[in-house]
């Protein structure tokens, strides 16, 4: 689930730049998107830590519902703007991020499980 979130994480900020590049964002815009693509490559790191399987469950979940905010917000000033392809954009990272929320929330037992086994070795 890892290695496919950071492919998605990667995509989503390819996406991302490419709205960017398209609208003739200056050098602070696309710095600002760098930094928001790399915190998010953070965010899926940080999800394969093995000392809290629990915690880095919860914490997974919620960074992706920052980045389901983030997306909604981003999509919502695109439509003001009437730019359609930003607000695509948001719309299908967005899902993305949902989807993810979902599998994580699907797995809090097995996360649970192993915190509650970790601290009984």
């Amino acid at each position: 689930m890892h290695q496919h979130h950071r492919t998605e994480t990667q995509r989503q900020e390819s996406r991302l730049h490419e709205r960017l590049e398209a609208l003739g964002a200056d050098t602070p815009a696309r710095k600002e998107a760098q930094t928001i693509g790399s915190a998010l490559l953070k965010g899926a790191a940080d999800r394969l830590r093995t000392d809290k399987p629990g915690k880095n469950a919860r914490d997974g979940y919620v960074t992706e519902h920052m980045e389901i905010a983030s997306c909604e917000l981003l999509e919502r000033l695109a439509n003001r703007a009437g730019d359609t392809e930003t607000a695509e954009v948001a719309r299908t990272n967005r899902a993305e991020e949902e989807e993810m929320a979902r599998k994580i929330a699907a797995d809090w037992d097995r996360g649970s499980r192993t915190s509650r086994q970790k601290r009984q070795e």
